[in-house]
């Protein structure tokens, strides 16, 4: 699987002269619009791409649409998806 919003040489050079990363999901869905398990999916998958791209899992996570703060993502996002 490829997610197009991840840029390896951007991402790692992005790394390399200290910016820092978030995460926006895998594929970008509405987070109030889908379960707990595709939450969770969305986020680990894209963590475990970040990790093996430039050997860190963001810190920060912005929203799709800058939306998605019901109580089920709140949560999630708040403790360990894992």
């Amino acid at each position: 699987m490829t997610c197009p919003a991840i840029n390896r040489s951007s991402d790692e050079r992005a790394v390399n002269e200290g910016h820092q990363l978030a995460s926006h999901t895998w594929s970008h869905p509405n987070m109030t619009k889908i379960n707990r398990e595709e939450i969770i999916y969305q986020m680990k998958t894209l963590e475990n791409a970040m990790r093996k791209i430039v050997g860190l899992v963001p810190r920060y996570m912005r929203l799709p649409f800058g939306e998605g703060f019901n109580n089920q993502v709140k949560i999630l996002l708040t403790t360990s998806l894992w």
